[in-house]
């Protein structure tokens, strides 16, 4: 049978870097590959990103990755079919369809879960280091959106001008977007984490991909649409509800199966 190490292209010997880029960048081409409704073996394609993802829980943890070798040295069977099944039932490969509040649920009930049947859960960041990145990037936001806002009403008077406001609306967005959804997509960090040596992960503690980061920031994208302070306060809100959390999990963690944990190296 095919090793996870063999699944991902990789020696025994590989760092823990070397096999987050190989998994990440199979997933990548998977999902690009999901993605086109005219490819025929995309039942395969799921098998394969749940197989990638059952690799990546096992190797990511050096407990784990340590019995794995063992097996391996011993000759014996290389997979476990239950913590493959456990992955792609609650991981990023899963193709079933559930509702936001389910989503959240179960969101909220994962670390427990998932401890219980003993597998691997990234363990969160400290509440202090997760604070500090909020508000650097909360502070980066305030900065950039107050400079497009002096522009703006610099040259239009917002109060008459529908036009000018539906702009402020729409550069908070797009402000908000590109100082979270798309750093975290990318790399798993916005300016704050990077800054504080955190990163956005899933539960088994995989990089998240476009669509989780998506899916995590889009209580602050639609509270930013609405425009005005209450929105902008309930934002915040959600982004800092782990301080409420026993398991120090955001609303928005909850929402898309992710951790804010400290980043390797």
């Amino acid at each position: 049978m095919t090793t996870h190490y063999e699944l991902l292209g990789l020696e025994p010997d590989a760092s823990r870097n070397e096999i987050r880029t190989a998994y990440r960048s199979r997933i990548d081409e998977l999902d690009a590959s999901l993605a086109d409704p005219k490819r025929r073996n995309q039942q395969a394609m799921r098998e394969e990103k749940a197989q990638l993802n059952a690799a990546w829980t096992v190797l990511a943890d050096p407990y784990q990755r340590g019995r794995y070798d063992e097996r391996l040295g011993a000759e014996e069977p290389e997979g476990d079919e239950s913590t493959v099944g456990d992955v792609a039932s609650g991981s990023p490969a899963s193709t079933g369809r559930v509702g936001f509040l389910e989503r959240m649920r179960r969101g909220a009930e994962s670390f427990d879960r998932a401890e219980t049947a003993g597998r691997s859960v990234a363990e969160p960041a400290p509440v202090m280091k997760r604070v500090g990145g909020a508000m650097i990037d909360v502070l980066v936001m305030t900065a950039i959106y107050a400079a497009v806002f002096a522009a703006i009403s610099s040259r239009f008077e917002l109060a008459n001008n529908a036009g000018a406001y539906v702009g402020l609306v729409i550069a908070a967005v797009a402000i908000f977007a590109g100082a979270t959804i798309w750093p975290v997509a990318r790399r798993g960090q916005s300016l704050g984490h990077r800054l504080m040596g955190l990163e956005v992960v899933t539960d088994e503690g995989a990089p998240v991909n476009a669509s989780v980061a998506v899916r995590r920031y889009s209580i602050p994208v639609a509270l930013a649409a609405l425009g005005g302070q209450l929105p902008v306060m309930l934002a915040l809100l959600a982004g800092l509800s782990f301080l409420f959390s026993q398991h120090r999990v955001s609303i928005l963690d909850r929402l898309a199966h992710t951790r804010v944990v400290v980043a390797d190296g």
